[in-house]
């Protein structure tokens, strides 16, 4: 399959910028249903449903989606296909597939590795890997086990040389948030580059398809429950689709399994 990375657009109108139910019967450190979490991530959203339909993801399509985010509902109600999870969670049915328990730091331990687990059409990974103190070419490694040959993963996360960080180092601040007591919550550990998250993928065994910066964050909306002044967002996440690629706030590696 030749794939169209021409078709993507950052811009895509099918998930607007609104603000989207909660769930207040999930725990107060999970954001990932909150409306300004939402609206922060909604054009993240759409340029993963567009990277899904480029791998011909159908209602036939059995897709994992790593760590308890809003992506599962979205993907489950776009394509009608099922999503299981993998997450702190324990295992339980939802509404959309099934979640397993397994704590992506231990996949550096063999011996804790989940067996009983099938192969995926599409794994993906957003907004995860930075929140994980494990060797990501050693998660990446793990995951593969749970890609089907022909099979894809897909890999977002924030870009460690964005604009905002140099600009906070400039200024004699440390770009990335205190370690969480909590250990289901840390926070950032560390954030990559788009060349080091490439290289980890084919280190641990992936072609890589498609790596690319991104300005996909709108930051009219902010994940704190605190909106900044619209037109200050606007300017700003215009001015970002200017910079230089390496100073985009996203980043996203697609990893194929090879065949044989």
């Amino acid at each position: 399959m030749k794939l169209d990375w021409n078709r993507l657009r950052q811009h895509e109108k099918r998930i607007i910028e609104t603000r989207f139910e909660t769930f207040p019967e999930l725990p107060d450190k999970y954001t990932c249903y909150s409306p300004e979490y939402v609206g922060f991530h909604s054009r993240r959203f759409a340029v993963l449903v567009q990277i899904l339909e480029q791998l011909d993801v159908t209602e036939k399509s059995e897709v994992l989606d790593i760590g308890p985010t809003y992506t599962s509902k979205m993907f489950a109600d776009h394509f009608k296909c099922r999503v299981d999870s993998l997450s702190f969670s324990e295992d339980e049915e939802t509404p959309f597939g099934t979640n397993f328990k397994f704590d992506l730091n231990r996949a550096q331990f063999p011996d804790l590795h989940r067996k009983d687990l099938k192969q995926y059409d599409v794994v993906v990974m957003a907004e995860v890997i930075e929140h994980l103190y494990t060797a990501p070419k050693v998660v990446m490694a793990y995951l593969r086990t749970l890609v089907k040959p022909g099979g894809y993963l897909v890999v977002q996360t924030p870009n460690a040389l964005g604009l905002k960080m140099r600009i906070q180092l400039l200024l004699g601040k440390h770009p990335y948030e205190e370690i969480s007591p909590e250990p289901e919550s840390p926070n950032h550990y560390r954030e990559n580059t788009l060349a080091e998250l490439t290289r980890y993928a084919q280190e641990a065994g992936f072609n890589v398809v498609h790596n690319a910066h991104y300005n996909y964050f709108n930051p009219t909306y902010r994940q704190n429950n605190q909106r900044i002044r619209p037109w200050m967002g606007k300017i700003y996440f215009k001015f970002s689709d200017f910079l230089p690629a390496k100073m985009k706030r996203g980043l996203m590696v697609v990893g194929q399994n090879p065949k044989s």
